[in-house]
């Protein structure tokens, strides 16, 4: 198990910050006029970015001290959990988003992440990268991922595609990343 302070410092998020002011926000945007949640759990949030763009209730999740600092000083209610370990969160949401998350998890952790996002909410939103890189541990392809929620009964939603083509057409900037490895899951037989 790697060290997540060590990895995902102010380095880290400094090197990447310019993108991620500029496009997170136009992202949650997005997600927020097309999936319309009453509320949001952001899992990985990183630096709270992402939910400047969502008008509703947004709670960020993060393991590093770097990037947990960042949400608070954002204003966001934020935890500090190792997503490699099982949640124990005593409240569920309206939706889950863990953007780039997934492939940063070393692959012994991944049903672990896929059952902690399960255990928040029954709409889920996730991208996860395939390509080997710094700080990828599971880089997977889309069809991985599938498979592991459609095992705990969760399917890929025809909303994914509205979304992907909503983000080519208003974010030019994004990166074909951000929606070529986006996937939006729903258990549409257990609404809670």
């Amino acid at each position: 198990m790697y060290n997540v302070n060590k990895e995902y410092n102010k380095n880290y998020y400094g090197a990447r910050m310019d993108f991620k002011n500029e496009v997170y926000p136009l992202m949650g945007n997005i997600f927020d006029n097309i999936l319309k949640p009453k509320n949001v759990i952001d899992v990985g949030c990183g630096h709270g970015i992402l939910m400047d763009g969502l008008s509703c209730e947004s709670v960020g999740i993060e393991a590093s001290d770097e990037g947990f600092k960042q949400t608070k000083e954002r204003g966001y209610e934020a935890h500090q959990i190792d997503l490699r370990l099982p949640l124990d969160f005593k409240r569920r949401f309206d939706l889950a988003i863990s953007i780039e998350v997934a492939e940063h998890l070393e692959e012994e952790y991944a049903d672990i992440f896929v059952d902690n996002l399960i255990s928040l909410s029954n709409r889920i939103l996730v991208t996860a990268s395939p390509k080997v890189e710094q700080y990828h541990y599971n880089p997977q392809s889309k069809q991985y991922w599938i498979e592991k929620f459609s095992a705990k009964g969760f399917s890929l939603s025809e909303t994914t595609n509205v979304l992907v083509e909503t983000m080519r057409e208003k974010i030019p900037k994004a990166r074909g990343y951000l929606y070529n490895n986006l996937m939006f899951f729903e258990n549409l037989s257990n609404k809670s």
